[in-house]
């Protein structure tokens, strides 16, 4: 079989709009593409190797220098992974493969923000901890006042609810018995914290 010849001309069967794919240097590089894929593969291999190496111009064309680098360059590219001549498509495949990564590789990545350390027990006001309301009617209400008397101020707080009426707040963990009343100050610390505030109804 005859020496195919490679005209930087003919690399495509459709021209470049862009200008920079009518360059010299871009026609041929796409030459030097072509040989690297095509020179890797027996000529005997081929069914077409004109038409082959026609419609390999064609695609590699649509791609950045640096996909169709990649995708031919025999450290990188299909002839590295394929002993057969790969077809037009398995070509395409790789160039928008790699094309996806490099833009994944280009976009920002979110940074994630650093997480505050939670106060220390001395620097935390009264009743920081304290997520429910209990109002004076409430039959529990009596049993909460003895309990404040000996606990730490952090758990507990008197005040007032969204609608006005006087009260004590106090830990979830108290109210709901997952804690005991005589509990220590790091049992307490364990529960949840970041409950939202609730109001007892009698």
């Amino acid at each position: 079989m005859k020496n195919l010849r490679l005209d930087p001309a003919e690399v495509s069967s459709q021209p470049s709009t862009a200008s920079s794919k009518n360059s010299r240097q871009r026609m041929e590089l796409i030459v030097r593409c072509q040989k690297a894929i095509f020179s890797a593969y027996r000529t005997d291999q081929y069914a077409d190797p004109e038409g082959f190496l026609h419609q390999l111009g064609a695609v590699l064309e649509e791609f950045p220098d640096e996909v169709i680098t990649h995708v031919s360059d025999p450290r990188t590219g299909v002839q590295r992974r394929s002993e057969w001549p790969p077809t037009i498509a398995k070509i395409v495949a790789a160039c928008e493969d790699h094309a996806a990564y490099l833009d994944r590789m280009r976009k920002p990545r979110a940074v994630p923000l650093p997480r505050l350390p939670s106060p220390r027990l001395q620097d935390m006001p009264a009743g920081y901890l304290a997520q429910i309301f209990v109002p004076e009617n409430h039959s529990r209400y009596q049993a909460l006042v003895r309990w404040s008397e000996t606990a730490d101020r952090l758990y507990w707080k008197y005040g007032k609810s969204s609608d006005g009426r006087q009260g004590i707040w106090v830990n979830i963990g108290i109210w709901d018995g997952s804690i005991s009343m005589h509990s220590d100050t790091e049992t307490i610390m364990a529960t949840e914290r970041t409950n939202p505030e609730q109001t007892v109804r009698e």
